[in-house]
């Protein structure tokens, strides 16, 4: 375990919703909160996938033109329209590799990898989070709602030690950082 300096996750384009106090929020219609991800291959949210790409919005341009339901932007969608009071509780929305790295360093940074490929994050802007591109598509508080910091990390990025709940499940030690 000692010989483990650092760790990193990747992980598949599945959304986890958290409440403020970290607590799992519900994105199940029968609202256990036990299940708190909307994982990449469930297409809940074909609907807003297409709200999405008819805008013509230039965050399209950086992903092919078309919105995949199996990104964050649709499913945040559908969680506000189908499951308002989930909605009002949340207090983090991860993409899964984020949420990983949350549990293990305690940090709320995001990935500018993760952002950029499943958010619309345009990383290479100043203003890299499109809130006319959420207010069009009915979630300009999805940034303030899920505490989704104003700029992402790159990859790599040293986001602490582990935490002592992490080093013990995994077998390591405080001394091993998480990465972005």
């Amino acid at each position: 375990a000692q010989d483990i300096a650092g760790l990193s996750f990747d992980a598949t384009c599945s959304l986890v919703v958290r409440g403020r106090e970290g607590e799992p929020v519900s994105v199940s219609p029968g609202g256990d909160d036990r299940w708190d991800t909307i994982v990449w291959l469930d297409h809940r949210a074909l609907a807003e996938a297409d709200q999405c790409s008819a805008t013509g919005h230039e965050v399209l341009d950086f992903i092919g033109d078309t919105m995949s339901p199996e990104m964050e932007t649709p499913k945040l969608m559908w969680l506000k329209r189908h499951l308002p009071k989930s909605w009002e509780r949340a207090g983090h929305f991860f993409d899964l590799a984020d949420f990983l790295t949350w549990r293990a360093s305690g940090s709320t940074e995001r990935s500018q990898c993760t952002v950029t490929a499943k958010w619309t994050y345009l990383a290479h802007e100043n203003e890299p989070w499109r809130r006319d591109f959420f207010e069009a598509v009915g979630i300009g508080d999805m940034l303030e709602r899920g505490t989704v910091p104003p700029h992402a990390v790159p990859p790599g990025t040293d986001l602490g030690p582990f935490t002592a709940e992490a080093a013990e499940s995994l077998g390591l030690t405080q001394g091993c950082r998480v990465g972005a």
